[in-house]
Parts: structure tokens; C-alpha cells; sequence
């Protein structure tokens, strides 16, 4: 195992110098630099939500004083604030849900790949030409 290693690292290293593999690395870490723009608004929404259920429970009242055209594409009742929000509500656990699960599934189809390259790198080096 240890020898193989070192193979590797040899193959590696006669491949690829420092300054190509940190030009790469940046070069493929960039587009996910900026991940933190996307997962900040996330809980900060979820915050805000819970601020408007909680002062929404003292007293309700409706939205549909000024429907735009049409009515509400969206909403199922615009007469009652705490019902348009709870159904806000439910629609974002109902979102985060499914991207749990899905994230979760995602790790567990990969959390088998360590032991995939292992293999394959054991056959590229140790098996026959046959």
C-alpha cells in the first residue's frame, strides 16, 4: 500500500508542478467562492418569518384590501394575514425539506466513491496487462 502511494506521488509530481496545481485548484474553486451570498439570506428569511408569525398572532386581518389584477396567483387566503403566512411558512419547510433530502441522498451516493477511486487505482497499478 505504502508503495503504491508513492507511485502515485511520483506520477503526480513528474505530471504537474506547485504552481499548476494551485492555478487549478483556484480555477476550480471559484465559481463556489461566493457560496456564503447564497446560504446567508436563507436563515435570516426563516428569522424574519418567525418575527412576522409571532407578532401576526396578536391580531389578524386581510390582504385582499388591494388586490392587484386578477387577484393572488398564489395565495389561497388573501382575507386572512396568518393564513397567507403560514401558508408562506409551509411552502418554505416544504422547500428546505426537499433540498435536505435531496443533500442527503447526494451523500450518501458519494460517501462510496473514496473506496471506488481506491479500487481503480488499485487495479491501474497493480493488476496485469491481461
Amino acid at each position: 500500500l505504502q508503495n503504491m502511494a508513492n507511485q502515485i506521488a511520483k506520477t503526480t509530481q513528474s505530471l504537474t508542478t506547485a504552481a499548476d496545481m494551485r492555478e487549478t485548484t483556484q480555477m476550480l474553486m471559484q465559481p463556489n467562492s461566493n457560496w456564503e451570498e447564497y446560504l446567508t439570506p436563507a436563515p435570516l428569511s426563516i428569522a424574519i418569518m418567525g418575527e412576522l408569525v409571532f407578532i401576526s398572532s396578536c391580531k389578524d386581518f386581510s390582504i385582499n384590501k388591494n388586490p392587484p389584477e386578477g387577484g393572488f396567483k398564489y395565495i389561497r387566503y388573501p382575507n386572512s394575514f396568518r393564513a397567507c403566512l403560514m401558508q408562506v411558512c409551509n411552502s418554505g419547510w416544504q422547500a428546505f425539506n426537499e433540498a435536505h433530502n435531496n443533500m442527503d441522498q447526494i451523500r450518501i451516493h458519494t460517501a462510496a466513491v473514496p473506496d471506488y477511486m481506491k479500487s481503480a487505482v488499485n487495479i491501474l497499478f497493480n493488476a496485469s496487462d491481461e
